[in-house]
């Protein structure tokens, strides 16, 4: 980023950064982007930024991805542990024979 030897108005800082006057002005307001008052307006303040300032915000602004955090990478093939799977549906189906109730032989019809 090329520094100006200057004071930045907002709009110009908002054109460097490729963010709107808004989004430049909330990153003010919340403290993130240190400003300059100049002149003696009462009801609208002008603000300016330092080149130096606006360094250190960009720089502030890189992430580094974290591994943790990135999405996660394709997964090849689909593995199951047989063993687990067929554990589960044994324990399944040993449930649902005990639940069902000893039969006393062949229905006859009368």
């Amino acid at each position: 980023m090329q520094k100006p030897s200057r004071l930045l108005t907002i709009p110009e800082t908002a054109e460097i950064l490729g963010m709107s006057v808004k989004t430049v002005t909330g990153h003010i307001n919340a403290g993130r982007l240190p400003s300059i008052a100049v002149g003696n307006g009462q009801m609208r303040s002008r603000r300016r930024i330092h080149p130096d300032d606006l360094q250190k915000f960009f720089d502030a602004q890189r992430r580094i991805e974290c591994q943790s955090t990135s999405p996660r990478t394709r997964r090849f093939g689909t593995m199951t542990f047989r063993s687990d799977a067929n554990g589960f549906t044994d324990l399944l189906e040993r449930q649902k024979n005990e639940r069902q109730r000893p039969s006393s032989g062949p229905r006859r019809s009368v």
